[in-house]
């Protein structure tokens, strides 16, 4: 049976339990959930109108493709819900139905001809990308992305220069003070975000770095809807009691991702985000975790450290008369 494709601009039409069924390769599934696009349309989008692309086989929802309708400089465009502050996206599909499903939604994004198409971070080895054979949509190369395959021996790939470095800062620092890894899990998230959030602010103002990468809102509407139900944790490098390294991980079994990091001005001597990395990696390795996602960005210390890169893909389309 084909599937029929329609689109929505009301969440509530999507019911929960059956947008819940739905997968992409981890952790995109989470940065498409319902509740990081309803975050999505509470902060960052709140003045784009939701565009929900949902493919049915009957009553049952088999793909969505979850976009937001913001007015472009030109036209409006159609992108994917909390754009541009993803780390990979695709669409989401029932496990075993994902062809049809990215059939019936390209379909329908051929016939949308009052609006450009603009959809950023998408998953190459997806089903998207895999499945547009008429070309319905440009691709080409976006962001860098790494990841640390945690069930090879990654460690081996670290370069002799960075784990000789990273060993004896951890020797120095232990000799002469209290070093713990400690992880935040489920509410606990939610009550030390705050202090993560201005320690950050600190550290990102002190470098002259962006500070909505993402903005606190998202951050903060995706902790308290996530983090409760074990889909997101802090993990913090102590010494003596003070946090000198934090990453903020989003969870989406058997891929762990660092989404949000944050490294203390006065502990950088001893690469304690290195430090922290290493000690992460190991921990998610114990806790059955097969791959921790450094996220977008080429940084030499990611390869430093035994990542494998890859490229993620931009699909864009103009509205037909500006073609």
């Amino acid at each position: 049976m084909t599937l029929k494709a329609t689109s929505h601009q009301n969440l509530t039409e999507i019911a929960s339990q059956h947008w819940d069924l739905l997968e992409a390769r981890p952790p995109a599934t989470l940065m498409m959930s319902r509740d990081w696009v309803t975050t999505a349309f509470e902060t960052v989008d709140a003045d784009s109108e939701p565009f929900l692309v949902a493919a049915r086989d009957g009553a049952q929802l088999v793909g969505l493709l979850p976009l937001a309708r913001r007015q472009g400089e030109r036209a409006p465009v159609l992108e994917f819900a909390g754009a541009p502050h993803h780390d990979l996206t695709d669409l989401l599909a029932l496990p075993g139905r994902e062809a049809e499903a990215a059939e019936a939604v390209l379909g329908f994004l051929k016939e949308v001809d009052d609006a450009e198409i603009d959809l950023d971070d998408i998953d190459p080895t997806g089903v998207l990308a895999s499945s547009d054979s008429d070309g319905i949509v440009d691709w080409r190369a976006s962001s860098s992305t790494s990841v640390l395959d945690l069930r090879e021996a990654w460690e081996c790939r670290v370069s002799k220069r960075r784990r000789k470095r990273l060993n004896k800062d951890m020797r120095r620092l232990r000799e002469s003070h209290r070093v713990e890894i400690e992880q935040v899990k489920g509410r606990a998230v939610v009550a030390a975000l705050p202090g993560f959030v201005a320690r950050r602010r600190l550290h990102l103002e002190a470098r002259g770095r962006p500070l909505d990468q993402p903005p606190v809102p998202l951050l903060e509407g995706v902790v308290s809807r996530l983090a409760p139900t074990g889909r997101c944790a802090l993990v913090e490098l102590r010494v003596d009691g003070v946090t000198a390294a934090a990453d903020l991980l989003l969870l989406d079994r058997p891929v762990a991702m660092s989404w949000v990091c944050l490294l203390e001005a006065d502990w950088r001597q001893y690469s304690c985000g290195n430090l922290l990395l290493r000690e992460t990696a190991l921990m998610l390795r114990a806790e059955g975790y097969e791959l921790l996602d450094l996220g977008r960005g080429d940084e030499p210390y990611k390869f430093e450290m035994g990542a494998g890169g890859g490229t993620l893909l931009r699909a864009t389309r103009l509205r037909p008369e500006r073609r």
